[in-house]
C-alpha cells in the first residue's frame, strides 16, 4: 500500500546581513496518514523510520550553492 505521513512541525531560521545562516527543524508529535487520494487512513504503525534528515543553509546564501541533483 502506498501511503503520506505527515509530520506537523516547524522551523527556526537564522539570519545574518539579511542571509540565512542556520535552520533547526523541530517535527511535532502530531503525525497523521493519508491515502494517495489525501484521504485520511489509519496510522499503519509497522512503518520503518524515517529520519528527518534536513540541509543546512549554503554559505553565504541559496544563490552560491552549487546544483545537487539527488
Amino acid at each position: 500500500m502506498t501511503w503520506k505521513k505527515i509530520t506537523y512541525g516547524w522551523v527556526t531560521q537564522t539570519y545574518k546581513d539579511n542571509v540565512c545562516i542556520e535552520q533547526d527543524f523541530f517535527a511535532g508529535d502530531e503525525v497523521q496518514a493519508e491515502d494517495m487520494d489525501g484521504e485520511p487512513i489509519d496510522h499503519p504503525r509497522e512503518e520503518q523510520y524515517q529520519p528527518f534528515d534536513m540541509i543546512q543553509p549554503y554559505p553565504g546564501g541559496s544563490k552560491n550553492a552549487p546544483n545537487v541533483t539527488l
